[in-house]
C-alpha cells in the first residue's frame, strides 16, 4: 500500500469516525490543534489504525505524531507487507 492509498482511508475514517469534513484534511494538519481530536478522540484513532491497517502505534512512537503526515508515514513504515 502506498502513501497515497493510506492516505486515502486514512482520511475516510476519519471522516466517519469523528465527524472531520473531507476536505479540511491535508497532510500537514495537526491531528489535536487543526482536527480537534482530544486524547479520548486519538485513543480511538489508533484502535481504528490496528483494525484497518493492522499497525499497533507504540505508545512511545504515539508522542511524536502531530500530523496526518506523521500518521501515514508511521503507518506507511510499520504496515506488514
Amino acid at each position: 500500500m502506498d502513501e497515497k492509498e493510506i492516505f486515502n482511508k486514512l482520511i475516510n475514517n476519519l471522516v466517519e469516525n469523528f465527524n472531520i469534513k473531507k476536505e479540511s484534511i491535508t497532510s500537514d494538519k495537526n491531528i489535536r490543534t487543526d482536527l480537534g481530536l482530544d486524547s479520548f478522540d486519538i485513543t480511538e484513532m489508533s484502535f481504528i489504525i490496528k483494525e484497518k491497517f493492522d499497525v499497533q502505534i507504540a505508545q512511545d512512537d504515539s508522542l511524536g505524531i502531530k500530523t496526518v503526515g506523521d500518521i501515514v508515514s508511521y503507518i506507511k513504515n510499520n504496515i506488514k507487507k
